[in-house]
């Protein structure tokens, strides 16, 4: 009853729209058909020639970033809605075939220790834990981030990878892990491939076979 009579008070709204009422997930029956899926993109199609190198292997992303993602990761990240990850999962696992790469374990990308425990939580790490279960494979933290200059956010392409150069470091009492191993990367976002691709150069350097990124969107803007 008590439920009953919260949800006519307090109606639980689509996080995209704001006005139809959800079912299961943070979305709405009919935002979630509108949304835009982007799948799996060969990791030359995303990076430019800018004479650096390319470390990981394969790039999944449900979604296309657009303003109606950047909702859904602003009320997961900044207002600390963490279900708004099982809608994530639920897409990844819906939309992604991972059948053609072979996956050891699942990781992440992970943040300052100050930054996580001001947010409460690593978004990208909740994610990989989430996604585990699914798979039924392993997750395991191979990296530790290290504090850099500057904000990629405040960066343009060239700046954003030169930045990230040194910004992460191998988590060395999991590294044994590492020899001839596939890892599947997960992060939010997919802007520039700066951060992801340095993560990867870090992973390869220490043993791992292949690096595959997964990220909830992706975009094509390289300013």
């Amino acid at each position: 009853m008590l439920k009953i009579t919260e949800n006519i008070l307090f109606p639980k709204l689509c996080y995209i729209c704001g006005k139809d009422n959800l079912n299961k997930f943070a979305v709405c029956c009919r935002c979630a058909k509108n949304l835009d899926f982007s799948r799996e993109h060969s990791s030359g199609s995303i990076l430019p020639e800018n004479g650096s190198s390319i470390f990981f292997d394969k790039i999944f992303s449900v979604f296309h970033y657009d303003k109606r993602i950047q909702k859904l990761l602003f009320q997961y990240k900044s207002l600390g809605k963490k279900h708004v990850s099982d809608y994530f999962i639920h897409e990844i696992t819906n939309h992604i075939n991972f059948s053609t790469v072979d996956i050891d374990y699942i990781s992440y990308v992970p943040m300052r220790w100050r930054k996580k425990i001001s947010r409460g939580f690593n978004q990208a790490e909740l994610l990989a834990c989430k996604l585990s279960k699914k798979m039924k494979k392993k997750t395991i933290c191979f990296l530790v981030k290290n504090k850099t200059k500057n904000a990629q956010k405040d960066l343009n392409f060239t700046q954003r990878h030169i930045n990230a150069i040194g910004s992460y470091a191998i988590l060395q009492k999991n590294a044994s892990f590492l020899k001839n191993s596939s890892i599947l990367l997960v992060d939010d976002v997919f802007t520039t491939g700066a951060t992801l691709n340095e993560c990867a150069r870090i992973l390869k350097k220490n043993g791992a076979k292949n690096v595959f990124s997964l990220t909830v969107g992706i975009t094509h803007d390289k300013k």
